[in-house]
């Protein structure tokens, strides 16, 4: 039996011969290098085993990579399993007391800087106040300040589980993924063959740490490997995109990922003459649906900056699989094919040369062995049906499943094909819309979209399905308009969009909405949350701009309370108060707010709670003054 243990020996092992380091680029340059971090992963370990000496799972809230490093080996020299987790913000409350109650926790990590924020101690709305909480401060805490909590019994899972990484929830709600430390080295190792991963590679990554990509390409590989890592959040990333470029530039990166969305930014920004990419050998766009277009456009930007043609390259994998289950290998060109939209409504893959173009997600990694299988038959390359995995880094199973044996084979949800031995992927099962017998993929009408009306083409757009007042499926597409945008006519453009629909569908819309930006639901990681969105639609529950059905009276719209400068100022001041840092600079007359990342969010949280507009991460830079802010959301709600 392999364990957590086992894997520490084998990063140590590489790190002993290494001073390559991990270099939270954007906390105050924090690092972590192992051998003079060694002390302090065992000291954190002794300090976890005094709090619980039956090793339940520790949840790790931590951003900055270096403490995020140390938790996460000091769990793991002494087997006990680690549960990556998003910062606990007020609409997360009830997501992260699901997986205190699921996992048993006793412990959470936190970085200094948050748990001021946060003042989770205090918090007696979340089940986190109920637990011990570690910082890099924390020297010691007695078992006492758990008495007082009726700790739930310890979950069963296997004594191999390294981590439960919870799945982003795209189509239904997270679950619990018990991955072995067998998964995880099985997992490192057919990644690093495909992607060329040794000792002097190095690392670029502004993903989440508690997404999987994130944490298995930005901490594990490198960890692994020995290699040198940057780090960045992804919130930075969301402010200024163009970093992720100019950093592989001077940083001399081999090695990165990201998200489509996350490529599609870059591809936006403006970039001196002087930036080379010419280091950079791998640079993996996966975690969502693959745009064709984001690809094309991100190679014009590259390719002029000497990235090669073959640097770009995709994979396809899923938390349930320990991440990447295809993938191109290093020297391979990105694949981009087009196939007859007809036959892919109807379950076959013809190529043709105006058809929808897909983009590969490569072949399958070594030990791998992937099916397309429609009512557990087997389909022929060519038939479209559902992906199924088996493998080593298949995991063992869901936490809570009654079924406790090992999992053999993974029915992933997701549709796709073989074509000359690669994997396509056309949707998810969950999300497919059938009318009239055709399978209509959601991805195609939003693409379609994206692809005829410029006002549209970066924008987030959304599609599902929903009853007619006939009983029968009908579309219902959102897309989320920029600020400022205005419609001189809105009925026009609705009648284009759904004659649009209608020739990929055969029927027309049920509604057409335009919406203000951040109201589309997305998971953490970045996904559309298609269902999610069709029950807030349902529901009522989407601010509306424009509606198909009526534009005028905005039936769908939620109430906006008055926000003034005086309600601005006033929580601005009592921040300042509770954090002791200025967030207010007056410069004639005006008044600049100067919140870092952390307050931003709770800001953002405070303005979607006093008037039910929802911000996105980069509000702040575009309203940097009261008056900006306050004009703007006095507009937004009337």
């Amino acid at each position: 039996m392999f364990y957590s243990a086992d894997l520490v020996s084998k990063f140590s092992h590489n790190f002993s011969t290494s001073r390559n380091s991990f270099l939270s680029y954007d906390l105050g340059n924090s690092t972590f290098v192992y051998p003079e971090s060694k002390n302090r992963v065992f000291e954190r370990s002794q300090l976890f085993d005094t709090i619980d000496p039956d090793r339940r799972p520790v949840l790790l809230l931590n951003q900055n990579s270096s403490e995020f490093i140390v938790n996460l080996l000091a769990c793991w020299i002494s087997n006990r399993p680690v549960v990556p987790l998003c910062l606990p913000s007020k609409k997360r409350v009830d997501f992260i007391d699901t997986i205190v109650e699921q996992t048993g926790s006793l412990i959470y990590t936190i970085d200094n800087n948050h748990s001021q924020v946060f003042n989770l101690r205090s918090r007696s709305s979340s089940l986190l106040s109920n637990l011990a909480e570690v910082t890099s401060d924390t020297s010691n805490i007695s078992a006492s300040v758990l008495s007082s909590y009726s700790i739930p019994p310890k979950p069963l899972f296997p004594k191999s589980t390294a981590v439960i990484q919870y799945s982003s929830g795209s189509t239904g709600s997270p679950k619990g993924v018990l991955i072995t430390a067998s998964n995880i080295s099985a997992s490192l190792e057919l990644m690093s063959d495909a992607w060329n991963i040794t000792s002097s590679s190095s690392f670029y990554s502004w993903l989440p740490l508690y997404h999987d990509l994130g944490f298995v390409f930005g901490i594990l590989l490198p960890l692994m490997y020995g290699c040198r890592s940057y780090i960045i959040s992804s919130a930075d990333f969301a402010k200024k995109p163009s970093v992720w470029l100019s950093n592989l530039s001077s940083l001399e990166i081999t090695h990165t990922a990201g998200s489509t969305s996350g490529y599609a930014m870059a591809t936006r920004q403006t970039y001196y003459e002087s930036l080379s990419l010419k280091a950079c050998e791998f640079c993996m766009i996966a975690a969502e649906h693959i745009s064709s277009t984001v690809v094309s456009n991100f190679l014009d930007i590259a390719i002029p900056f000497g990235l090669s043609s073959k640097a770009l390259s995709a994979a396809y994998g899923l938390a349930e699989s320990t991440l990447a289950v295809t993938a191109d290998r290093i020297s391979d060109s990105l694949l981009t094919l087009a196939f007859d939209q007809s036959g892919l409504n109807s379950g076959f893959a013809h190529p043709s040369s105006n058809g929808r173009l897909l983009v590969s997600c490569g072949y399958p990694l070594p030990d791998t062995r992937i099916s397309i299988e429609d009512q557990d038959k087997v389909l022929p390359p060519g038939r479209i049906g559902e992906v199924v995995v088996e493998g080593p880094t298949v995991m063992h199973g869901y936490l809570g499943d009654s079924n406790h044996s090992q999992l053999l084979k993974l029915y992933t949800g997701d549709l796709g094909f073989f074509y000359n031995g690669h994997l396509f992927i056309t949707g998810r099962k969950k999300e497919l819309i059938i009318i009239n017998g055709k399978n209509i993929y959601p991805e195609d009408i939003e693409s379609a979209v994206k692809s005829n009306f410029k006002l549209f083409a970066n924008s987030t757009s959304v599609c599902f399905c929903v009853d007619n007042d006939d009983g029968m499926d009908t579309i219902v597409f959102i897309a989320e308009l920029d600020r400022h945008v205005s419609i001189s006519s809105p009925l026009s453009l609705f009648d284009q969009i759904n004659k649009l629909i209608i020739d990929l569908s055969g029927r027309s819309c049920h509604d057409i909405l335009f919406v203000q930006k951040a109201q589309i639901p997305k998971t953490t990681s970045g996904k559309l949350q298609r269902l999610k969105a069709r029950d807030l639609y349902l529901k009522h529950q989407i601010k509306v701009l424009y509606s198909f059905y009526d534009i005028q009276t905005k039936t769908h719209s939620l109430p906006c309370e008055a926000f003034t400068a005086e309600k601005l100022i006033r929580w601005l001041k009592d921040y300042e108060n509770e954090n002791g840092d200025p967030v207010l600079r007056s410069v004639r007359g005006q008044f600049f707010i100067t919140l870092d990342s952390v307050g931003s969010s709770e800001l953002k949280n405070f303005i979607k709670s006093s008037t039910g507009i929802m911000l996105d991460d980069t509000f702040i830079w575009e309203y940097d003054t009261v008056e900006k802010l306050v004009d703007f959301l006095q507009l937004e709600g009337i």
